[in-house]
């Protein structure tokens, strides 16, 4: 086990630096890590902060999990979220993001917003699914400056409530990246 105050680890394409850090290792290779405050994760063009984190890594050494919990604030390719706890679960291109009693997780794409006690942000499907007393706004978008105006497409959204479920799937994928 190795530890440090203040700390950072870089790895592949990701650094994480925070007041605390402890990292476990088996066989030479890390088999999971804990970080406490002021706990900020880089992954370019992806951003998070968080009052802790944890992660686990598989026997290959690749991240199995990644939770971030309290006070969860995520940027990336235009897009935010907050939340008290985002799990992130690579094998299923899958994070999980969770309010608490006084609030809910939100996710902002440009000027739409999706709110619920629970979100599920599919990063390969790029979609959103909001649950329990979900609340959205959702808004065109203006000025899209990645395509010229004769290639752009309207933005489709399809809107199926379930009781408390709403589930938002959005043909250009603005929530890819949070």
């Amino acid at each position: 086990s190795l530890s440090g105050r203040p700390s950072t680890v870089a790895e592949a394409g990701r650094r994480i630096a925070a007041e605390t850090i402890d990292l476990d290792l088996a066989a030479g290779r890390p088999s999971a890590a804990r970080a406490q405050g002021s706990v900020r994760l880089d992954a370019p063009p992806n951003r998070s902060e968080s009052d802790k984190a944890s992660v686990a890594y598989g026997p290959d050494g690749a991240v199995s999990s990644l939770e971030l919990s309290g006070n969860v604030r995520m940027w990336g390719d235009g897009k935010s979220g907050t939340a008290e706890t985002a799990i992130q679960l690579p094998a299923r291109s899958v994070w999980l993001l969770t309010g608490n009693a006084a609030t809910s997780a939100t996710v902002v794409s440009g000027a739409s917003r999706v709110s619920a006690p629970r979100i599920e942000i599919g990063e390969k499907r790029r979609d959103v699914t909001a649950e329990g007393g979900a609340r959205a706004v959702f808004a065109p978008e203006k000025d899209r400056r990645d395509v010229v105006p004769s290639e752009r497409k309207p933005s489709t959204a399809r809107i199926t409530a379930l009781a408390d479920e709403v589930k938002q799937t959005l043909a250009d994928g603005p929530t890819a990246g949070v």
